[in-house]
């Protein structure tokens, strides 16, 4: 039984060359062609922020939530705690411009993080309470009670 020969849409100029291509078209058309997916996929809003370091520790009766902020300050930074996760934000804008003679110089810079934490159990959001460091983010909340 002969083997049959399959159709390639590679140049035949190509020659003994064109047989690596001819045996892996297959893989390297979906290879190439997954590259149009990642084109295609609607970007996220939480794509373009980063995500903060969160430690999280059970303090019996409430959560400490500790945040790293690097370069925000306290007027930079927003959370709001929910009875299942916490939301923290941050968002810091700087601009720079120096004017001399004949020249004009402008930079814009525009940084925030976002982070959604989720809880191990429901809080009471009304009793957070937080403190704010360089860098730093530090908030407390009690833990619902259990029924």
């Amino acid at each position: 039984m002969a083997a049959k020969k399959r159709k390639s849409n590679l140049p035949a100029t190509l020659g003994k060359e064109n047989a690596f291509a001819e045996r892996n078209a297959g893989n390297i058309n979906k290879f190439f062609g997954s590259f149009g997916k990642f084109f295609s996929t609607p970007v996220r809003y939480d794509d373009f922020h980063k995500l903060p370091d969160v430690v999280l520790t059970d303090e019996g009766d409430s959560y400490k939530i500790k945040v790293d902020i690097p370069g925000m300050s306290s007027n930079d930074v927003k959370f709001k705690v929910e009875k299942n996760r916490i939301i923290v934000t941050a968002e810091e804008k700087k601009q720079k411009e120096v004017q001399g003679k004949g020249y004009f110089f402008s930079e814009k810079k525009a940084e925030s993080y976002y982070r959604s934490i989720p809880l191990p159990s429901e809080v009471l959001p009304k009793t957070a309470k937080a403190d704010y460091g360089v860098n730093k983010l530090e908030i407390n909340v009690k833990k619902a009670d259990k029924k």
